[in-house]
């Protein structure tokens, strides 16, 4: 079995960032299914982090609607 069959192709706020330079904003499970596309094993508990890391360190800001869905806007910076 390989080892490196568990390492993420790229750091998860890299790809995060990547699909959400050409776009205003994205619900929260659009991104995650389309960041599982290219790292199906992704744990929602991965992705989470990876937005709060990315929402304190100034890069994105996540709101939520009425229906309690979230979506993720990237903040220009």
């Amino acid at each position: 079995m390989n080892k490196d069959a568990n390492w993420l192709p790229e750091p998860v706020e890299t790809m995060i960032m990547t699909y959400l330079k050409e776009r205003t904003a994205v619900r929260e499970t659009d991104l995650l299914e389309k960041i599982r596309q290219r790292y199906s094993k992704l744990s929602s508990q991965q992705f989470i982090k990876a937005l709060i890391k990315l929402e304190i360190w100034g890069k994105i800001r996540v709101t939520t609607n009425r229906r309690g869905q979230r979506s993720i806007m990237p903040t220009g910076r």
